[in-house]
C-alpha cells in the first residue's frame, strides 16, 4: 500500500496509473471534508473518479461512474458522463440499491449511449 495525491503517477501490475481529483464529494453543508482520489488508467483506457464527479481532463475510453451514494443525485451521474463523454460507462457504488431503485437508475443512465449496467460478476472485454 502507497499513499498518493493527485498528480502522482505509478505503475501496477503493467498498468499506467495517474492520481486525479482532490476532495470527496459534499453530502451536506460541506462535510464530509475528506481526501479523494481517482485513477486514471492507461492515460484514460480506464477512469475510476472514486467518491466524485471530478472530470480527468483528457478523453475516457472507460468511465466507472457512481450511480448511487449519500453524496450524490441521479441527475450528478447523468451530467457526469456528458461531461467526460467516454466511449463506454459502467455503473458503480451502487451497493445500496435494492432491485427496484437499480433498475430505476439503470434506465435513466440506459439513455445516455455510452452506458451499460454490469451484474456482478458479469465482465467485458
Amino acid at each position: 500500500m502507497h499513499s498518493v495525491v493527485p498528480g502522482d503517477q505509478f505503475e501496477a501490475a503493467g498498468f499506467r496509473i495517474r492520481v486525479t481529483g482532490g476532495r470527496h464529494a459534499t453530502v451536506y453543508d460541506g462535510r464530509p471534508d475528506l481526501p479523494n482520489v481517482g485513477y486514471l488508467v492507461d492515460d484514460g483506457a480506464l477512469y475510476h473518479p472514486g467518491d466524485s464527479f471530478h472530470p480527468p481532463g483528457v478523453a475516457v475510453e472507460v468511465l466507472l461512474v457512481p450511480v448511487q451514494g449519500s453524496w450524490m443525485r441521479l441527475g450528478d451521474a447523468l451530467d457526469f458522463i456528458g461531461a467526460v463523454q467516454p466511449e463506454r460507462a459502467f455503473g458503480i457504488h451502487d451497493g445500496q440499491l435494492n432491485q427496484r431503485g437499480l433498475d430505476a437508475v439503470n434506465d435513466w443512465l440506459g439513455g445516455v449511449g455510452a452506458y451499460r449496467y454490469l451484474a456482478p460478476g458479469e465482465s467485458v472485454s
